[in-house]
């Protein structure tokens, strides 16, 4: 069944997504996925819980719809509520792999952006990073101790210091087995990273926990719990799915929206 973009756009509440960097960015190479992906329409309720010292709980809760084409192309938008001083507004990203676009916009909203990709080199060697600023003709390697995992920042003139990383150790990974979210079979994994005593100024160890359902069939996460005595915990839950292809006009901006084009420039990953 066909639908316009703006019934999608209700049937949402519209949710979440990451504008990507309008300068220097890995947006990837570009490349187009070998598999055919399988079209679906989900929508998730995210919730976030934190718990202040003296027992009081944060909740926030905000819905995201994710929509893919069987040629690739992906919409992810996020509905955030109402608050005090702002009104409830939807951010929209659309991943375009076949005219290597991404285009961003918001509702309510009179602008859409598009970043435009040309194609990967034949080279294909290592990878490649974007930016909307004419590269110079000279970069900044990246130097051996960073790409080793440790970072080296300058002492005047004197020399260099290098700082070792912050270790976390991933304690535990455990296998969940299978459920049916929403009517496709989903994989669970749970995962347990304990950061040491002292590694964060924590005076004990610290232990976060993620666990994550996988729709393989789909190429999709269903569901996500992740407990952090940081942050607090999330949850991200598919609470509706429809595997039809979408109407291709969902992936784009709504009429009367002012489309501006920006061209990307290939340059070395840093």
């Amino acid at each position: 069944m066909r639908r316009n973009r703006n019934a999608v756009l209700a049937m949402c509440a519209l949710a979440g997504f990451a504008f990507p960097v309008f300068g220097q960015g890995g947006i990837g190479s570009g490349n187009v996925a070998p598999h055919v992906p399988h079209p679906y329409t989900a929508k998730f309720r995210i919730t976030t819980e934190q718990t202040l010292a003296n027992g009081t709980t944060i909740t926030h809760e905000r819905t995201e719809i994710v929509v893919m084409d069987s040629e690739g192309r992906r919409l992810t938008a996020s509905t955030f509520p109402v608050s005090e001083q702002i009104p409830e507004r939807t951010m929209v990203n659309v991943s375009d792999p076949v005219a290597r676009t991404s285009t961003n916009w918001m509702v309510p909203g009179k602008r859409a952006q598009v970043q435009h990709r040309p194609a990967a080199s034949e080279s294909g060697q290592g990878a490649t990073c974007w930016t909307t600023v004419v590269p110079q003709a000279t970069t900044v390697p990246l130097s051996p101790d960073r790409a080793a995992g440790t970072v080296t920042a300058s002492v005047g003139a004197g020399g260099t210091s290098t700082v070792a990383p912050k270790r976390r150790t991933a304690s535990n990974k455990e296998d969940l087995g299978t459920q049916t979210i929403q009517g496709v079979v989903a994989t669970g994994t749970r995962f347990t990273l304990t950061t040491p005593a002292g590694a964060d100024g924590n005076d004990a160890p610290l232990v976060r926990v993620r666990e994550v359902w996988d729709a393989k069939s789909l190429g999709l996460m269903v569901r996500e719990v992740t407990d952090d005595p940081v942050t607090g915990k999330l949850t991200k839950e598919l609470v509706e799915l429809s595997q039809s292809e979408p109407d291709p006009a969902t992936f784009q901006p709504p009429e009367g929206y002012v489309v501006v084009t920006q061209e990307l420039h290939a340059i070395p990953c840093q």
